[in-house]
Order: C-alpha cells, then sequence, then structure tokens
C-alpha cells in the first residue's frame, strides 16, 4: 500500500498512524532508511536486524556463533601469531 507523506523542510517526515499501528512503530522508534538508488525505503528497525540474522544464517550455515566465539577465534589466532615470532 503507498501513502503520499510530505516531507518537511528539516527533512522530518510523518508516518500516517495506521502504517505506525500496523508495523508497531511508536514515537521515538527505531527506524532505518535505505537509499537504494533510485528508490528509498525504509523499513524498522527490528526487521533490518531480522534481515541480517537471515543472512547470517545463510552464510554462516548451522555455526550458530557468538560474538563470544568471534572474539575466542581472534584471541587464538592472535596468540598463534605472537607465538609464531
Amino acid at each position: 500500500m503507498a501513502h503520499r507523506i510530505e516531507v518537511s523542510a528539516d527533512g522530518t517526515v510523518r508516518l500516517p498512524a495506521e502504517v505506525m499501528e500496523r508495523h508497531g512503530i511508536s514515537e521515538g522508534g527505531m527506524m532505518v532508511l535505505e537509499d537504494r538508488g533510485s528508490s528509498i525505503v525504509m523499513r524498522t528497525f527490528a526487521e533490518f536486524v531480522a534481515d541480517i540474522q537471515a543472512w547470517s544464517r545463510e552464510v554462516l550455515g548451522d555455526k550458530n556463533l557468538t560474538v563470544d566465539d568471534f572474539l575466542a577465534e581472534r584471541r587464538r589466532d592472535a596468540a598463534r601469531e605472537f607465538s609464531e615470532d
């Protein structure tokens, strides 16, 4: 569904109330604005994060790596590099 919205002089846009309600957006809620060249897409932050999580599952498969796993691997790599010197 398309909505015509107005952009104020400072770049502020007002989302229609029904759109905010349908997508669970509240005042002060985080949104992501994507400049896709010929178009602009606005998504909720939660949707953006979910898409990134889905992408990471595609890339990593079933590894279920966490930030802690990544940091531990980097520490092991650094220790190996240091011991080789």
